[in-house]
C-alpha cells in the first residue's frame, strides 16, 4: 500500500461517513447534509439531521455535526513528517517523536420537542431527578463504550469521548404552572485515523469506516433509548394537558 492510500483526506472521510450513515439505516431530514467552508480558517462543518422514532406527544430527532480544520488538511495533504518539516524546519522535525493520530471530534446532540398544539407538565423533582439518573446512565454507557476492542496505550487519548446531561427549556403558564417544552442530551467522541508517516501507520487504531459506522450505528441505538426514556417521562406520570 502506497502513501496515498493511507492518507485519509476531506473527501475520503466524507465518503466514509456516507457509507456508515447508509450502513446505520439513519432517517436523515431533509434533502442533502449542511455543509460550509469558512473562508477565514478554511475549517469545513458537516452537519446532519436525523428522525428518531415516533413518541408523541414528543418529536425526536439527532443533530451530528463535525468540523474538519485546515492542521487536518495539512496533514492529509503530505506525511506527517514532511508537514512537520515544513512548519519546524529540517532540525526539529520530531521524528521518531511520540504523535497524536489525526482524529475528527463528532458532536451529537439528542432533541426532543412538543409536537403543535401539545404540552407536559413538567414532572416532579423526584420523578425527574429518577428519569434523568436512567437516562443518562443508559446513554453514557451506549455512547462512551470503546468504539473497537483492539486500542494501543500509546496512542490512547486521556479524554475520547463525553456525554452531557438532559437539558430542558420550560415555559411558565399565567396560572402558575411549568410546561416543559424540549428535552436536549448533547455528547461528542473522537474518530481517529492512523498517521501517514513516510509510508507507515500507528497499529491498534480502527479502520476510519468502521469506526464511524460504529459511531453512527450508536446514534440510531441511542435515538431509540432516548424516546422509550421520553416515554417514560412524561405519559405514564403526568399525562399530557390539552
Amino acid at each position: 500500500m502506497n502513501v496515498d492510500e493511507l492518507r485519509m483526506r476531506y473527501e475520503q472521510f466524507r465518503t466514509a461517513w456516507e457509507s456508515a450513515q447508509r450502513t446505520a439505516r439513519l432517517r436523515m431530514m431533509g434533502v442533502a447534509p449542511d455543509e460550509t467552508l469558512d473562508q477565514c480558517s478554511l475549517t469545513r462543518t458537516f452537519s446532519v439531521n436525523f428522525e428518531g422514532p415516533r413518541a408523541e406527544p414528543f418529536f425526536i430527532g439527532a443533530h451530528v455535526s463535525w468540523e474538519w480544520n485546515a492542521l487536518l488538511t495539512a496533514r492529509s495533504a503530505t506525511t506527517e513528517d514532511d508537514m512537520l518539516t515544513e512548519l519546524f524546519g529540517r532540525t526539529t522535525t520530531g521524528r521518531g517523536r511520540k504523535m497524536t493520530p489525526p482524529s475528527v471530534r463528532v458532536d451529537v446532540a439528542f432533541k426532543a420537542s412538543l409536537m403543535w398544539g401539545k404540552s407536559v407538565v413538567l414532572p416532579t423533582q423526584e420523578a425527574w431527578e429518577d428519569w434523568s439518573n436512567e437516562t443518562v446512565e443508559e446513554l453514557h454507557n451506549l455512547w462512551t463504550a470503546p468504539l473497537s476492542k483492539r486500542r494501543n496505550a500509546r496512542v490512547e487519548r486521556h479524554v475520547t469521548c463525553w456525554a452531557g446531561e438532559p437539558t430542558a427549556k420550560v415555559e411558565v403558564q399565567t396560572d402558575g404552572r411549568l410546561l416543559l417544552s424540549s428535552l436536549e442530551l448533547s455528547a461528542w467522541r473522537f474518530v481517529e485515523f492512523p498517521p501517514t508517516r513516510d509510508g507507515h501507520d500507528i497499529e491498534g487504531l480502527p479502520e476510519p469506516q468502521r469506526a464511524l459506522t460504529t459511531l453512527l450505528e450508536r446514534v440510531g441505538k441511542g435515538l431509540d433509548v432516548w424516546t422509550a426514556a421520553l416515554a417514560r417521562l412524561a405519559p405514564r406520570r403526568r399525562g399530557p394537558v390539552h
